[in-house]
């Protein structure tokens, strides 16, 4: 009796099955791990004995000025729409500058939309006076809104923007969410088990995405030339013959 599949190819479907079964187990653990996650965050929250201060946090509040005008309701319910908060531990507010590669201040600016978040927003027709499109001079309103196409790539900004001044404050912590163990002790098992299997990176994969490791601390320029020296060294260049170049 011929047999129906040769010893290479049941080892081949073993493995095949194997990597099946792993890649289910994975993807169980990734379901498990979001549902946990949405189940600690979603606990209840009690009031703390004592409230302590965890850093700082800055928004926009209007100005004097602005709370003079005849239009202070519109400009306080634009505000509700533009406002940016930020938080920081030590309330310098940093962030790293590619040119001058060190940490310089971060500038705190108010919302910019995308023209397709900007029509999900549906805003009153009193509001659009205050908004104006990057690229074009015309008045902004809702009819022009809905005219142009919808890969435009200007932004939606404010006009007004000097009614609004940042304001850095104390982040006082007054609140906190029931702690469970159990569900805490689930995710860290999950976790180190990812960490010792890579499990992450292969969930990545799975889902079609890539991921590569960047060095930004050299240039590009930089980059390639320490590989060709690399090469050169190693002798994995590929060399022509001068005799050969002409028949090239």
């Amino acid at each position: 009796m011929i047999p129906k599949h040769t010893p290479e190819e049941i080892a081949r479907l073993a493995r095949q099955r194997q990597k099946i079964r792993e890649e289910k187990a994975l993807l169980h653990l990734v379901e498990e791990r979001q549902k946990l996650s949405r189940v600690l965050w979603g606990a209840p929250l009690v009031e703390l004995e004592k409230p302590y201060q965890r850093g700082w946090y800055r928004e926009f509040e209007l100005t004097d000025a602005a709370k003079r005008r005849k239009d202070a309701d519109r400009l306080e319910e634009l505000l509700t729409l533009v406002n940016r908060v930020e938080c920081c531990r030590h309330g310098k507010f940093l962030c790293y500058d590619q040119d001058f590669k060190k940490r310089v201040p971060k500038k705190h600016g108010l919302k910019r939309f995308r023209l397709c978040e900007f029509r999900k927003l549906s805003l009153p027709n009193s509001l659009y006076g205050y908004f104006r499109l990057t690229g074009t001079f015309r008045p902004l309103t809702k009819e022009f809104v809905e005219e142009l196409p919808a890969r435009w790539s200007g932004k939606v900004v404010v006009r007004c923007s000097h009614y609004f001044a940042s304001v850095t404050k104390p982040l006082i912590i007054t609140q906190q969410r029931v702690d469970m163990p159990r569900v805490r002790s689930r995710i860290d098992e999950i976790e180190n088990h990812f960490e010792r299997s890579n499990g992450w990176g292969r969930y990545r994969r799975l889902r079609g995405e890539s991921w590569r490791w960047y060095d930004y601390t050299t240039s590009l320029s930089e980059r390639r030339g320490r590989e060709a020296e690399k090469e050169m060294r190693e002798g994995t260049t590929d060399v022509v013959p001068f005799s050969l170049l002409g028949w090239i």
